[in-house]
């Protein structure tokens, strides 16, 4: 009996899979409540049997309620791109921080297989494609999967992150978890020693690990920059182009998916000396005087700011954050403000940043907005050497994402300022 569907909004993951749709002729319809031609009232439920969520829908939304109601199957884009792509190695990361550089590390190094998911390459673009594949999957993703099987898994970390769409940090573990549901003995669990939540939830898990650490002699380790396997040296990371301790973990994650992929590849490792920084990544924009100025956008959670503000230690940080309203662990960043000279708040959220930073004693403005911080930061560069743009807050307040906010941030820094790059 042919299966048909329901694309539930259409963001990047679901258009593609129209296109796939369209293309198989698979019998689909669509819902989505910001466009006009898609949100129907007098939907028919008979009309369908699978629900394909976009990963930012919650689970409050009315379809979904009804759809579990009326025991239709619920799944997210990965799901249905596992269960129909051709037989392929799948190596999938996920974790609260570092799976975009991760994942564009890991694709560097296997620059011959495919990469997609949350990174923003939707999955539907390679179903019929028989490369293998590095995917970020994120928690939303991974949240409505079944049979979704992964051959290399990869754990960057796990903070307190989309509670808001989780409810719970235990509904937000469990999701995560997902991506192991189905593993296998002969599958590789790559996963980050120094976590010690990762550490005690893969206790007594019979598959092939790789832990990764720079804290213990462990798996896969560091040394000053230097890298072990099983304690044997076997690449040195000095002219690796990323900073920061939080990057340290993401190139030793990356290099233990080359050892678990194809040993014989440890050539490769050579290729990273010529990866370059990610677009809104600490990414570097310029001069403002002596002043250097870097923007963060994908800082989205405070856990990211915590690693931002790691990678500028001996500095004096103009910091720029705020943005939507979500919980989050504010605290994680208190050893990190000694640092911090001046804060420009702005956002949903910037009431309660101020009351955070006000009861750190530390020196800050609060703003409306984004543009509003970026006219005024030109008053507040005494005794700073860093601009940082580092939200650890999610956009939506603002922009439709971190990368369109993070382009506006660099295109008005330019259009305001003379930087020098």
């Amino acid at each position: 009996m042919e299966k048909k569907y329901l694309l539930l909004g259409l963001g990047v993951a679901n258009i593609a899979l129209k296109k796939y749709f369209d293309l198989k002729k698979i019998n689909y319809n669509i819902y989505d409540d910001y466009i006009f031609e898609y949100k129907k009232i007098d939907l028919d439920y008979n009309s369908f049997d699978y629900i394909i969520k976009s990963p930012g829908i919650k689970d409050n939304h009315f379809i979904i309620k009804n759809g579990h109601t009326l025991e239709k199957t619920i799944i997210s884009d990965l799901e249905f791109f596992y269960t129909h792509t051709k037989p392929k190695k799948i190596i999938t990361v996920t974790g609260s921080n570092g799976k975009t550089t991760t994942v564009s590390l890991i694709h560097h190094l296997l620059e011959e297989i495919d990469m997609g998911g949350n990174i923003g390459i939707a999955l539907g673009n390679f179903i019929e494609s028989s490369k293998d594949i590095v995917i970020e999957a994120s928690s939303f993703m991974l949240d409505y999967t079944y049979l979704n099987h992964s051959n290399i898994n990869v754990y960057t970390n796990i903070y307190i992150n989309h509670l808001d769409h989780h409810n719970s940090l235990k509904s937000y573990i469990k999701a995560k978890l997902k991506l192991i549901k189905n593993i296998k003995k002969d599958d590789y669990l790559i996963y980050n020693y120094d976590d010690q939540l990762l550490r005690r939830l893969f206790v007594g898990l019979d598959v092939q690990k790789i832990p990764f650490s720079i804290k213990n002699k462990i798996g896969l380790y560091l040394i000053d920059n230097d890298v072990f396997f099983n304690n044997q040296f076997i690449f040195n990371i000095d002219d690796v182009k990323l900073a920061g301790v939080h990057n340290k973990y993401n190139i030793l994650a990356c290099i233990a998916v080359l050892l678990a992929y194809d040993k014989n590849k440890i050539c490769y490792l050579e290729r990273l000396n010529t990866f370059k920084t990610l677009s809104h990544r600490i990414e570097y924009i310029g001069r403002l005087g002596n002043v250097r100025v870097y923007n963060d956008s994908k800082s989205t959670n405070f856990n990211a700011l915590k690693s931002s503000l790691n990678a500028f230690k001996e500095h004096n940080i103009l910091l720029i954050c705020g943005g939507k309203i979500k919980d989050d662990d504010y605290d994680c960043i208190v050893s990190e403000l000694n640092q911090v000279t001046f804060i420009m708040i702005n956002g949903e959220n910037k009431k309660t940043l101020e009351s955070f930073f006000k009861s750190n004693n530390k020196d800050y403005i609060v703003l409306d907005n984004l543009i509003s911080v970026i006219t005024l930061l030109g008053n507040y560069l005494e005794n700073v050497d860093i601009i940082l743009f580092s939200p650890g807050s999610s956009s939506y307040d603002q922009f439709n994402n971190f990368e369109e906010r993070g382009n506006f941030f660099k295109q008005k820094m330019k259009e305001m300022y003379e930087l020098i790059v």
